[in-house]
């Protein structure tokens, strides 16, 4: 059984190494996306940290946290976001516009409010809230 588990483990690796369908997409997004941006990372870390800080408050709320749902929202997310992403390169391609940073730091700020929505359904009197509206009204 760990041989035939091993052979199909090097077989799927082998696909995806040096496999032409994941090539030509690495090839496609390159072109589209152009080299890698450091935002790019900061919406993925961001993401992340909206998820985490969701469940967190959800199960501090007392509500129940399903898998398959937050399967669904999240594959949701990440295909609008980056079809956003992609819709954005193409406009730069074809118009020579700076759409994606723009999307991208829409995007960036999206994420930046959700986590600090999370985080204040975390710990709601904490006085950090106050501070920051007493900003933002300014």
């Amino acid at each position: 059984m760990s041989e035939v588990l091993a052979d199909l483990s090097e077989r799927f690796g082998r696909f995806f190494l040096e496999g032409w369908p994941v090539k030509l997409a690495g090839a496609f997004l390159l072109w589209a996306f152009g080299p890698w941006k450091g935002d790019y990372g900061v919406l993925v870390t961001l993401v992340v940290l909206d998820t985490l800080t969701g469940v967190w408050a959800s199960l501090r709320e007392g509500r129940s946290v399903r898998s398959s749902a937050m399967k669904i929202k999240s594959l949701s997310k990440l295909f609008l976001y980056f079809a956003a992403l992609l819709l954005a390169a193409l406009v730069d391609k074809g118009l020579g516009l700076r759409a994606v940073d723009l999307t991208l730091g829409l995007l960036i700020a999206t994420e930046a409010l959700s986590v600090l929505e999370n985080l204040q359904r975390i710990a709601p009197a904490h006085p950090l809230w106050e501070r920051l509206r007493g900003l933002i009204r300014r």
